[in-house]
């Protein structure tokens, strides 16, 4: 059976944004029974998206796949940073050249 794809992405969406999903919460939020939301959880955790827990589910996380993965994520993250670290520098010297404009604009 087919499930509802508004509900899985609702579902989906509000375990990404909490980290968590109350069967409760979802089925007042839906409008549908609670086993409706147990058995949309169900098929998550059979396709091995999610983890049941008392009351809900929460995400699974998966880790890197291997080692290459994971040192080529530390180096996109190190370049966005000295990236970030640039557009600061740049950023700085306009508004420092803003200003002095502006001053003697005003003079």
């Amino acid at each position: 059976m087919k499930r509802n794809d508004y509900r899985t992405n609702f579902i989906l969406n509000k375990l990404s944004v909490d980290g968590f999903a109350n069967i409760k919460n979802l089925s007042k939020r839906l409008e549908v029974s609670e086993m409706t939301i147990r058995r949309d959880l169900r098929e998550l955790s059979i396709d091995n998206v999610v983890t049941l827990i008392p009351g809900g589910a929460i995400l699974k996380r998966n880790p890197p796949i291997n080692k290459d993965e994971d040192n080529y994520l530390i180096q996109a993250a190190e370049s966005v940073m000295l990236d970030t670290a640039l557009l600061q520098k740049i950023f700085l010297n306009l508004f420092r050249k803003i200003c002095l404009l502006l001053l003697y604009v005003t003079l």
